[in-house]
């Protein structure tokens, strides 16, 4: 029998939930201020979407490329055409977030995606 495979597909681009909780650890402890949110419901329930209450997406490996989904959208590490993949798998349902925030040059690439489906920032 063979492992789990680490990544599920979720649409949008290649984007895909992490399941390798080790790198999103390592992801995390490289900037603990500006993942503090993402770091504290890591460090309590793992990577499982229910116990975080929202998704970790990666485009291939979290090290490369890493957003959360939930009640914000934070997105932690990633090119442009990764935070744009990310931007359109938000955009891809019903908006999930109340917030788009983390580090001002991601959420910016993000935003510049966003608004167009999002509307104005208030």
């Amino acid at each position: 029998m063979s492992a789990p495979p680490l990544l599920r597909p979720v649409g949008g681009r290649g984007v895909s939930l992490v399941r390798d909780a080790a790198a999103v650890r390592r992801v995390l402890a490289a900037d603990p201020v500006g993942s503090c949110m993402v770091a504290a419901r890591v460090a309590d329930h793992g990577v499982d979407p229910v116990g975080i209450g929202g998704e970790l997406w990666t485009m291939a490996r979290a090290e490369d490329s890493l957003c959360y989904s939930g009640a914000n959208l934070i997105p932690l590490r990633g090119s442009r055409a990764e935070l744009v993949a990310f931007a359109d798998r938000a955009l891809s349902g019903p908006r999930r977030c109340s917030s788009l925030v983390g580090r001002a040059d991601l959420v910016l690439t993000m935003w510049d995606r966003l608004r167009h489906g999002w509307g104005p920032a208030r």
